[in-house]
């Protein structure tokens, strides 16, 4: 019973361990950003003048391997910064909240076949077996299938 238990809770902390692993890469960009705009603020307060670039275009990049879900998400100056994401059934669903104000790279994960994209989603690029969409704020869906779910 002890060891039945034990071997859960090791389970969910690897689970979890690999939650946190698939976020770093976003957590990095945003705290990266926050420290160059705290180091702005603090170096323009003298000069009154306000840096209000940072977060007008965001980066969104999941790397899906190995993980069944992730939901994330930011308060930046401008509004949310939402990424969630689900596999099921072979299907990648993905769903991306942009703040007013700003845009979003889109790149889409690699190992996915026949991707939907919405109509107003811009291709700006396909680098990397990676296609890259530009989408203004709101709220944008994507749908693929999944190759390694076959």
């Amino acid at each position: 019973m002890a060891t039945e238990v034990s071997v859960r809770i090791t389970r969910a902390f690897v689970a979890m361990r690999r939650v946190l692993a698939s976020m770093a890469p976003i957590l990095a960009r945003i705290e990266a950003n926050e420290r160059r705009q705290i180091a702005d603020q603090a170096k323009n307060d003298a000069n009154q003048v306000r840096n209000e670039e940072r977060f007008k275009q965001i980066v969104l990049a999941p790397d899906i391997a190995g993980l069944d879900w992730v939901k994330a998400r930011h308060e930046c100056p401008y509004g949310t910064i939402r990424s969630e994401w689900r596999k099921e059934g072979g299907k990648f669903k993905w769903t991306v909240e942009v703040p007013p104000n700003t845009t979003a790279k889109v790149f889409l994960p690699v190992g996915l076949e026949s991707t939907a994209v919405p109509a107003d989603a811009k291709k700006i690029s396909h680098g990397n077996n990676r296609p890259v969409w530009r989408v203004g704020c709101g709220t944008w869906s994507f749908e693929a299938e999944c190759r390694e779910a076959k």
